[in-house]
């Protein structure tokens, strides 16, 4: 149990993580669509905020799925 708990938190990290860079590139990519005018920057950073968006809902599973752990772990005699 404990070591599902364990992988299911480093999964979790690291879909934060890539989120946070996703989410970083996609205003990059804005900024320079500002800067030069290239509207080519604008779809980039629209596909980077979608799966941006997707990987935030498979964390909000990842969460649901830890908690369930957590309270199955805290209910174990």
């Amino acid at each position: 149990m404990m070591e599902e708990i364990t992988q299911i938190k480093a999964k979790k990290k690291r879909m934060e993580e890539d989120i946070r860079v996703l989410m970083k590139s996609a205003d990059h990519n804005a900024e320079k669509a500002e800067s030069q005018g290239q509207l080519s920057f604008i779809s980039k950073s629209n596909g980077l905020r979608r799966a941006a968006k997707e990987k935030e809902s498979h964390l909000e599973t990842l969460e649901r799925e830890l908690t369930d752990k957590l309270k199955e772990l805290k209910d174990t005699p």
